[in-house]
């Protein structure tokens, strides 16, 4: 007991200071011009409450972490696509979907030995699959938690988490939950056998023989997958964009590049009535986005632009664009094919436009551990299904100098794991004049109450040297120096 007493006073004085924090914290987020009744912003938190929720968990998950043991902690690192492939064998026999349809207010659920007989699976086999997702909480009985479920009499029910599989809730991750577990699974495999040791081409390519890309081109079923399992993502990733940015006005024109059907553009045209939108995706996938934008009643507001971003120059079309917006974009590619999309835009983009790219960035969550761990394995999930990785805000610094845009981009924290990167096309003005040589600064400005951090100006000539003075850096900038704004 008394080695637990340290821990426990730790864990409450953290989480009183976080609370402090917490409902001390400036930010706001943004006033929408409309809110739709199913709106995702509506189940956005306040900042306040996002913090400290986000700092609440934080305290729980370093309290399992100390109060376990070494080598069990190894045992569950070790078995942990287990609960993966339960998950997997749930909804793919259809034993979710069973069980949801089988339950009503006025029934306490539905026996395993029922749900296998319905889908003539094995009996003994499918509750001992129903019994593990008792104890993962996909499931729910009036079994008390430390009773173990008969295996044959126990009535099972969905719980909030086993209704995310099914193919009813209105954000199912049921395509999600399968594409994770078919081709990508074996992506990761190929990956940590072959591309750890070569690292010239992604995992899937290792174990299918063509790239991510080109294998749904010729398998339709599993694109058509892969795109449900985008749309049921963008939900909370959309809602939590429109909290937390702002567009430079109401009334622009929105491009979503690689946008597939234009689900984000949608969200983004159902909370800006006067905001008009294209989609710059591959020829194949714009039949789709038409039905789709007809569907939301928006196509007189959305044009569909087939192509393809590696070619230059774009269509047209795009140069009406004042935001060229890329949602999970340049973490699908390497740096030299992320460089290529952006010097398209920059060749195309009118003056004063805008690129806004929504990414997991490396290290802007700190020290939020839980989420950084989530973009740590999301990186290898790049590896291995892209040949790609996620990127520190640094990284995407260096990307949009290669790439010949020499503002320094922003980065604006979002009530999700994602970020937003702002950067402005390259323009005429008096940051202009420093260009050939851009000197190393740090200082403060304040208008209106406000203040603007200026950082990271990278010294560059012909060589393209860069450095930064990290003492400077702290001692002027408190070492925030990834929080950075265009001059």
């Amino acid at each position: 007991m008394a080695l637990l007493r340290l821990p426990l006073i730790v864990a409450l004085v953290a989480l009183m200071i976080g609370s402090y924090v917490s409902f001390t914290s400036s930010k706001k987020g943004v006033t929408l011009p409309l809110v739709p009744r199913d709106s995702p912003t509506l189940s956005i938190p306040p900042w306040p409450v996002f913090n400290l929720v986000v700092y609440i968990n934080e305290i729980l998950v370093y309290l399992v972490k100390i109060t376990t043991p070494p080598n069990l902690r190894a045992a569950q690192l070790t078995t942990a696509y287990w609960q993966s492939e339960v998950v997997y064998a749930l909804i793919k026999n259809g034993i979710v979907d069973a069980v949801d349809k089988a339950t009503t207010h006025k029934t306490d659920g539905i026996t395993c030995e029922m749900v296998a007989q319905n889908l003539g699976l094995s009996t003994w086999v499918t509750c001992q699959y129903m019994q593990a997702g008792y104890y993962l909480d996909i499931f729910e009985s009036k079994t008390h938690k430390h009773d173990i479920p008969s295996t044959t009499s126990t009535k099972y029910k969905l719980s909030p988490v086993g209704k995310s599989f099914s193919k009813n809730h209105p954000e199912s991750l049921q395509d999600f939950a399968l594409m994770i577990n078919q081709e990508t699974l074996q992506a990761w495999r190929a990956s940590g056998t072959h591309t750890i040791k070569h690292g010239t081409h992604s995992g899937f390519q290792d174990a299918f023989q063509q790239t991510f890309w080109d294998y749904h081109n010729v398998h339709p079923i599993q694109e058509a997958q892969f795109d449900r399992a985008m749309k049921s993502l963008s939900g909370a990733q959309v809602g939590a964009i429109l909290s937390d940015w702002n567009p430079p006005s109401p009334n622009i024109t929105l491009c979503d590049i690689g946008g597939g059907i234009g689900t984000t553009l949608a969200f983004f045209l159902l909370h800006y009535p006067n905001m008009k939108g294209i989609v710059f995706d591959q020829e194949s996938v714009i039949p789709r986005g038409i039905e789709f934008a007809k569907d939301k009643n928006l196509l007189d507001r959305v044009q569909y632009v087939g192509g393809n971003f590696f070619h230059s120059p774009w269509p047209t079309q795009l140069q009406t664009c004042n935001v060229f917006f890329l949602k999970f974009i340049l973490h699908d590619w390497a740096d030299e094919e992320s460089i290529t999309i952006l010097k398209n835009i920059q060749n195309l983009a009118q003056k004063g436009s805008k690129i806004v790219i929504a990414e997991h960035v490396i290290g802007a969550a700190q020290p939020w551990h839980s989420l950084e761990t989530t973009k740590a394995l999301m990186s290898i999930n790049m590896v291995a299904s892209c040949g790609s990785k996620e990127r520190s805000m640094n990284e995407f610094i260096e990307l949009f100098h290669r790439a010949g845009l020499t503002n320094t981009p922003t980065i604006t924290a979002t009530r999700n794991i994602l970020s937003l990167i702002d950067s402005f096309r390259r323009r005429q003005s008096v940051y202009s004049v420093f260009s050939v040589l851009q000197i190393p600064t740090c200082f403060y400005v304040t208008a209106a109450r406000k203040r603007y951090l200026f950082s990271y100006i990278h010294y560059s000539l012909h060589s393209r040297l860069r450095f930064t003075y990290p003492f400077i850096d702290y001692l002027f900038c408190s070492g925030s120096s990834r929080y950075v704004f265009p001059w």
